[in-house]
């Protein structure tokens, strides 16, 4: 397969907005009709946060976001000595294109850019019921580091300290 990946485009947030929402209620997802919103995608999009992985016909198959948004600083399991926090959020591959290894290959990319981008560390809360979100970040060799119970959902809290190769 043909792709490549980028950052996503105001032109591209409805594309995107419709990936979110297709998965609302499928095995494992924490979202719903309020998260992800469009406002959260355009502020992503704004801040140069929200990457895409596009096929050979330019439509958009994967897209995560990854910034130090701050919303996670308040739990106390997190490493010490990480300096500057990367927040890896709202990690989507279409259900057609899914279990084809997209996801692994679009955070990999985003964790090489974010090491450019000055983090030195990658976290991010994942739902404890979300089985192939578990099994991408295991495999990406993120470490679970503890748990915590926030907007109504139980999650595992994960995170990787990024080498400065």
């Amino acid at each position: 397969m043909n792709y490549h990946i980028r950052y996503v485009k105001a032109e591209d947030e409805e594309e995107v907005m419709n990936i979110y929402q297709s998965l609302i209620g499928t095995a494992g997802c924490t979202w719903n009709s309020e998260y992800p919103s469009m406002e959260d995608v355009r502020m992503d999009t704004k801040n140069s946060a929200l990457y895409c992985m596009v096929d050979e016909n330019s439509y958009i198959i994967a897209v995560a976001a990854a910034d130090d948004d701050c919303e996670l600083n308040h739990l106390t399991c997190w490493k010490n000595g990480i300096k500057r926090w990367c927040d890896l959020k709202m990690v989507a591959v279409k259900k057609n294109m899914q279990n084809q290894g997209l996801g692994k290959i679009l955070v990999s990319y985003i964790i090489d850019d974010v090491k450019k981008r000055g983090f030195d560390g990658m976290r991010m809360i994942v739902g404890k019921a979300n089985s192939s979100a578990l099994a991408l970040y295991n495999q990406l060799h993120f470490k679970c580091c503890g748990d915590t119970y926030m907007y109504g959902i139980h999650w595992f809290c994960y995170e990787m300290e990024i080498n400065k190769c």
